[in-house]
């Protein structure tokens, strides 16, 4: 994926998690280690409700 696909693909995922609950952002500036167990846990069963 070059720089550019990967900043469009952030971009359309912050603005899908915009749509959602306050209680299911995250600081996306912070290491995917850091975030990736918030992402699995409650952000992915939403999405897939949806």
């Amino acid at each position: 994926m070059s720089n550019e696909q990967f900043k469009i693909f952030r971009d359309e995922v912050v603005l899908t998690l915009k749509e959602f609950d306050k209680s299911l952002m995250f600081d996306h500036k912070q290491q995917w280690s850091d975030i990736s167990q918030h992402v699995s846990r409650n952000i992915m069963p939403t999405i897939n409700r949806h």
